[in-house]
């Protein structure tokens, strides 16, 4: 590559060092600078970096940063060899009485292999371990973004095939057996990924900052057979029953009618699915301060080296039973906890081993105007 063309790099390298936040230069393969930027100037102890500009590498930094440091040889003998070199790429770490560097020269070579020049940072370590801090943020914000754009997206024909199956079960006759039983098993598989990816999509909402809580008066009891009559559903292929207890009078809840509904389904999805044959309870009792919503079943219970972990998201509980996968994606609870206590409350487990679980959802009477803090 000839001068005019690697000249031509300047324009595009100069975009480079205005958005760099940290100390960065570009060195020419003569080891002379032919770009540098203002933080760069300062690590130096300079004023601008206009006065870089055509000056050799090595005697810029013999001159200026290497006499801050406590030993400068490391840097002076990398410096010295990379200019009699096509190309070197070295990190080394310095330390003055205040304050510890990052030294990075990399060679930029171009398509035939030629040396274009180096491109060079300086970056305090504590700068450099927030820039990285930033930067993990950030990509956590695009992945959950991105899985928020893929759950929507999918959600739409995951509900017109529900729609469908309902169609198909209510409304289009008498179906032959195995009909109806290919239909149920459709609209049973397809309920659990559209309960996957709604999910997912609540995490990355949640993620994102706490959502609003828009209270209304919940009134319990109507709220749980409408619950149980939802989850009736989950249980077509077990010997499984939902009861509802409730005590004679319950407090009417001023909170979220829609998010409360989410916890407790969730917990009764789970109390089904990991219960094969008995019953799944309802309970609703006035708490200390609010009320106690308890979701018990006589499933597999949590082993009890689990049950510090299950209100983390992506954790499954394993399941005991000889030659079952758990399915789903270890979010439903994570899910729960966190709308608890957007609620103001907060849910509690017990369980033991091959005898069930008992998950107690805790909720003061009026929801708070803001959430607690995680």
């Amino acid at each position: 590559m000839g001068h005019s063309e690697r000249c031509a790099l300047d324009p595009i390298l100069g975009c480079w060092l205005a958005t760099e936040p940290a100390a960065a230069a570009l060195v020419g393969p003569d080891g002379c600078y032919r770009l540098a930027n203002q933080a760069y100037a300062e690590a130096l102890g300079l004023v601008s970096p206009a006065g870089l500009c055509g000056r050799p590498r090595l005697e810029v930094l013999d001159q200026t940063f290497c006499r801050r440091l406590a030993d400068p040889q490391p840097l002076l003998t990398y410096l010295r060899a990379a200019d009699a070199q096509n190309g070197a790429e070295l990190s080394v770490c310095l330390s003055d009485a205040a304050l510890t560097w990052r030294y990075d020269s990399l060679a930029l070579l171009g398509p035939d292999g030629a040396l274009l020049g180096w491109r060079e940072r300086l970056v305090p370590v504590r700068d450099e371990a927030e820039m990285l801090r930033a930067e993990l943020e950030r990509q956590l914000a695009a992945k959950d973004q991105l899985l928020a754009r893929v759950s929507h997206e999918l959600r739409t024909p995951l509900t017109a095939i529900i729609g469908f199956c309902h169609m198909l079960l209510g409304y289009c006759g008498e179906l032959a057996t195995r009909q109806e039983a290919y239909v149920q098993r459709i609209l049973k598989n397809a309920q659990a990924e559209l309960q996957l990816l709604n999910n997912v999509l609540d995490l990355a909402r949640l993620s994102g900052g706490p959502l609003p809580v828009l209270t209304e008066n919940v009134e319990l009891t109507g709220l749980a057979a409408e619950l149980v009559e939802t989850a009736e559903a989950l249980t077509w292929d077990k010997d499984v029953h939902l009861v509802v207890e409730a005590e004679p009078v319950l407090p009417v809840l001023v909170t979220d009618q829609l998010k409360l509904r989410q916890i407790l389904l969730n917990l009764l999805s789970n109390a089904v699915k990991f219960t094969d044959h008995g019953e799944v309870r309802l309970t609703l009792a006035r708490g200390e301060s609010g009320v106690r919503l308890a979701v018990s079943d006589s499933g597999v219970g949590i082993p009890p080296d689990q049950l510090g972990r299950i209100f983390l998201a992506y954790v499954q509980v394993e399941d005991s039973r000889p030659g079952r996968r758990v399915e789903g994606t270890g979010l439903g609870l994570a899910i729960c906890s966190r709308l608890a206590r957007l609620l103001g409350g907060e849910i509690t487990v017990e369980s033991e081993l091959g005898r069930g679980s008992v998950f107690t959802l805790h909720l003061p009477l009026v929801a708070p105007a803001a959430p607690r803090p995680e």
